[in-house]
């Protein structure tokens, strides 16, 4: 197995994916091409990686054989991204919150602290302000009433 190769069918996927986006060609096209060009050179490239001696590369490979179809969803789903940079991102802060704050003393101030950092990040990509929501939360709390949904009712 060559990494570099691997690497390469890689850089491939998100150029032609960075292409769709930015408008150069369609959805079908960029389908079309990976199709054409990189998903069964990975898969390959994937399958050989689970031959090797090298336990962890194997492991690795053989973690992505069994997921593969999930790694070309991407394809046929708009707004699915074929990298994970959006969770990273999301991640990112309260990560470094808890390594700065040197975290939690109590399982139950885990929990309040999962749960907020789960609201302001959910505001934060739905454009609400979190402020207003924990408002109304805690007011409707205090007045024995629902609280307010944080996303729309599902669509029946």
């Amino acid at each position: 197995m060559s990494g570099a190769l691997l690497l390469n069918n890689l850089d491939f996927v998100c150029l032609q994916h960075a292409r769709m986006c930015r408008g150069e060609i369609t959805r079908g096209t960029m389908r079309d091409s990976i199709l054409k060009h990189a998903r069964w050179r990975i898969r390959d490239l994937l399958q050989q990686g689970a031959r090797l001696k090298c336990p962890k590369l194997a492991a690795t490979c053989r973690f992505l054989l069994r997921h593969e179809p999930s790694l070309w969803v991407f394809l046929y789903h708009e707004g699915v991204e074929p990298t994970n940079n959006a969770a990273e991102r999301a991640l990112r802060p309260p990560v470094i919150w808890r390594k700065i704050s040197f975290g939690n003393d109590t399982e139950s101030g885990a929990r309040c602290t999962e749960r907020l950092l789960i609201i302001a990040e959910t505001c934060g990509q739905i454009g609400r302000c979190i402020r207003t929501f924990l408002t109304e939360a805690l007011l409707a709390y205090r007045q024995g009433r629902q609280p307010p949904r944080l996303l729309p009712e599902p669509a029946t």
